[in-house]
Parts: structure tokens; sequence; C-alpha cells
């Protein structure tokens, strides 16, 4: 069996990292993992930065990724468990 979900809360992060360095990581070391495998993942955001960040890593991992952006973590369960296997 493989999971590929992730819920990420990102509500209690200080992001250092530019959207550029982000779309690096992607490349780099994302991509070559999956390896043409698909993943959703819940994002849990506190502040507009970490929105923004969210943003930009949605735009991202469209190619790899069907994810979506929550302020609560309940809301991003209710979501993550809504989707299909």
């Amino acid at each position: 069996m493989v999971i590929r979900r992730t819920i990420v809360d990102l509500r209690q992060c200080r992001i250092l990292f530019s959207g550029d360095q982000l779309a690096d990581l992607v490349e780099r070391i994302v991509l070559p993992i999956l390896n043409g495998k698909s993943w959703r993942t819940a994002i849990v955001v506190g502040d507009l930065e970490q929105k923004e960040i969210s943003r930009q890593y949605h735009v991202l991992a469209e190619s790899y990724s069907r994810d979506s952006v929550f302020s609560t973590p309940e809301d991003a369960m209710d979501w993550m468990q809504a989707q299909s296997p």
C-alpha cells in the first residue's frame, strides 16, 4: 500500500526562504524523489506570509500535487479524508 498524502501545519513556522529557493528545492529534491508519482497536501496557515509561500508551492507543485490551504487543522483533515485514495 502506498500513501502519498500529507497535512502540513505552518502556523508556528517562520518562513526563512524565498520563493526562488523553494522552487530550487522542489526541482532538485522533490521531483526526482517522486519520479512521476502524485501527491496530496493540505497546508494549514496562520498568517499572510505562510499563505503566500503556500500559494507559491501550489503553483510549483501543480504537476505532481493536488493541494489546498486551510486555516484550521480540522478543516485540513476533513478535506484530506474526503479525498479518494
